[in-house]
This record gives C-alpha cells, sequence and structure tokens, in this order.
C-alpha cells in the first residue's frame, strides 16, 4: 500500500440494482482499480468516507462514494472493520491485534500498540478517548486514553467476537457470530452477562448489531431450522432482524426477504437500510431432485437485496436487488446522507444508492 497516492478512476458505471417495487431507483456500481475485498465502510461527513479491507487497503472518497483515492495504511494486514469516534478521531482493526488511528479524516494512519496477536473483527468507540476492540479466541481490548495502551478484558472463555457496541458509556453488547448469543455489560465491560435470543425463535446471527439507546436495538442474522442448511454450507434459512425495546430482556423476530441479514446502517433516526444475502437454486439439467444429491444437482446463485425503512425499522422495504454476473460480495453498508447508502465488497468495488 505505501506510495499508492493516485486517484482511483471510476473505470466503468453500471446500473445493478433491478427495482422490484413501482418507483425504486436504481443504484449505481463504481469499479475502481482496486481488486482487494473491502470489508468496512464509515461515512464522516456527507461527501467524505473510508473503505477498509484486504492487505492493508484503505480507500477514501471525498464525492459520497462516486471517487474513491488509495491512502498509505502503513501496513499489508487485512482490516475488518472501521469505526469514528464521537472525537472525530478513525480506528481500524485488523488481523494479527493491528489498530490503525487517524486524526485527519483518514488522509493518514498510524498503528497503536494493541498488546494482542489474535485477529480483531469489531471496534466502538462510545467516547472520544474510551473504545473497545474485539475478536478472535476470546480477544476483548479497553482503551481509556485515545488509543494510547490497551488493556485485556476478561471474557470467559475462547469464543470468537464479531461485533461491539456501547450506547452508553457503561452499557455494551458483543455479539457471538453463528449462533443466538450475546453478552452485556453494565459496567464498561468489567464483567458481561451471557444473553441469548429464544430458542424458538431458531435464531443464528450474522455479527453486525445497532443500538440507539441502552434499551432499544437491533442485532442481524436469520432462523435457521434444522435441515435447512445446504450441504455445500450455504445458509437456505430466512433472513431476520432481532429487535429489543427493554436491553435484551425481550426480543422481537422481524422476518425480512432473503436469507441472511449482513448489515444496516441509519441516515436518520427514521430512515435506513439493510443489506441481505439471498440464495436462488436451481436443478441442473437432466436432474430431478431424486436422482442426486442436492450438492450435485444445484445451481446456488447468490444475490444481495437492499431494503430500506422510514418508520425506524419496523417496516422493511425490497428497492433493489444486485444480481450476478455483475456483482461480487457486498460486506458492509453506510448511509452518507438520510437518503442514501453506499455498499463495499468483493474486488474493491463501491455502489451508491439510489
Amino acid at each position: 500500500m505505501a506510495g499508492m497516492t493516485k486517484t482511483l478512476r471510476c473505470a466503468l458505471v453500471l446500473c445493478l440494482l433491478t427495482p422490484r417495487s413501482p418507483g425504486a431507483a436504481q443504484g449505481t456500481a463504481y469499479h475502481t482499480d482496486s481488486r482487494a475485498d473491502l470489508h468496512s465502510v464509515v461515512f464522516v461527513s456527507a461527501q467524505v468516507g473510508l473503505a477498509v479491507g484486504a492487505d492493508g487497503t484503505i480507500l477514501r472518497t471525498t464525492t459520497g462514494g462516486q471517487h474513491w483515492a488509495a491512502v498509505n495504511s502503513t501496513t499489508t494486514v487485512t482490516l475488518h472493520k472501521v469505526t469514528q469516534a464521537p472525537g472525530g478521531a478513525l480506528y481500524a482493526v485488523g488481523d494479527f491485534g493491528l489498530i490503525l488511528q487517524s486524526r485527519d479524516q483518514g488522509l493518514s494512519w498510524r498503528q497503536l500498540v494493541s498488546g494482542a496477536k489474535q485477529q480483531l473483527q469489531g471496534v466502538h468507540f462510545p467516547s472520544a478517548s474510551t473504545g473497545y476492540a474485539v475478536g478472535a479466541y476470546g480477544t476483548m481490548l479497553r482503551t481509556t486514553n485515545h488509543g494510547r495502551s490497551w488493556q485485556r478484558l476478561p471474557s470467559g472463555g475462547e469464543r470468537t467476537f464479531s461485533a461491539v457496541q456501547f450506547p452508553t458509556r457503561r452499557v455494551g453488547y458483543l455479539v457471538l457470530a453463528g449462533s443466538a448469543q450475546y453478552l452485556k455489560t453494565r459496567n464498561a465491560g468489567r464483567t458481561w452477562t451471557e444473553g441469548r435470543l429464544p430458542a424458538d425463535l431458531q435464531a443464528h446471527l450474522s455479527g453486525p448489531l445497532l443500538f440507539r439507546d441502552a434499551k432499544r436495538g437491533l442485532l442481524l442474522g436469520g432462523s435457521r431450522p434444522r435441515g435447512s442448511e445446504h450441504p455445500d454450507g450455504l445458509d437456505h434459512g430466512s433472513a431476520a432482524v432481532y429487535r429489543t425495546r427493554d436491553g435484551g430482556r425481550t426480543w422481537a423476530q422481524q422476518h425480512v426477504p432473503g436469507n441472511v441479514s449482513m448489515a444496516v446502517c441509519f441516515g436518520s433516526c427514521s430512515t435506513g437500510y439493510l443489506l441481505v444475502k439471498q440464495y436462488v437454486g436451481s436443478l441442473r439439467p437432466g436432474y430431478t431432485s431424486r436422482n442426486a444429491s442436492a450438492t450435485e444437482s444445484t445451481i446456488v446463485q447468490r444475490e444481495m437485496l437492499v431494503l430500506r425503512t422510514v418508520d425506524a425499522g419496523a417496516t422493511w422495504h425490497l428497492q433493489g436487488r444486485l444480481v450476478p454476473p455483475q456483482l461480487p460480495y457486498c460486506f458492509d453498508v453506510a448511509c452518507p446522507t438520510p437518503a442514501s447508502c453506499v455498499l463495499v465488497g468483493e474486488k474493491g468495488q463501491t455502489y451508491a444508492y439510489p
């Protein structure tokens, strides 16, 4: 990444979102010169945003996602998550315990000493000085001095934490991806209690979470009845959003189109976008459901759905569908304005919608 300072040109612009409802706007895909997978995106203003990903890739836009420039990340280590602290500083985390910090809206980055060697997947700062980073093998880190030093917190096991958020300085939540479990703290991470979505929901969490305050929040994932998993490891369950209004004491399951809800962003209190993964299968010519296994006979096509809410997530409406062969996989979504979102995914591609 060192020395990569040239502006990445938009080599091709295509309308890839096929509307499924009357009046739905189309989205635009911007193919950049970067071929690295982009795992996370954040916007610090309506125009300025950062996307991070494989091999230490960091891209920066000053046009709301239409044009991107590569910046020097000082590393070739893969990055998994980027976030902005309330004071304006940016933090990115990745493999081998890597934590990066930027204090100039992503123009330059420096490495912080985390003391960890494990992969870090989530990071969140409830205040300008205090932040948390979580990841593999029960890794849970906290800083109280703007990232200058990090303290390892007891996690009670070696499970992988995929996401962390503190809606207040003392109350925080962790997600254990691939399960129906989450952890909650009421004392700034000193101790944690385990929570679980009700068994009758048959839930599995994909990782992301979004809490508006200590009591109201969303978890993303899907319901997966026994026998619904495809032999190739593909999830053929039903996408869902899990909502709580009482700090996790009770949860309501909200089914949405697709198989697994993957990422969510809100540009205002009421308007937000949801990214959902969907698998569509069909039998190969010459096969029937009785004469071959599903692995041999099924052609699986992966699609990404974009849903929109205008009532704070009470209802979600299908706005568009990103379909192959043009579409790589999408990992994250961010809202630069209340009325727009930007998606990032495989092979350095970004999508602006609408």
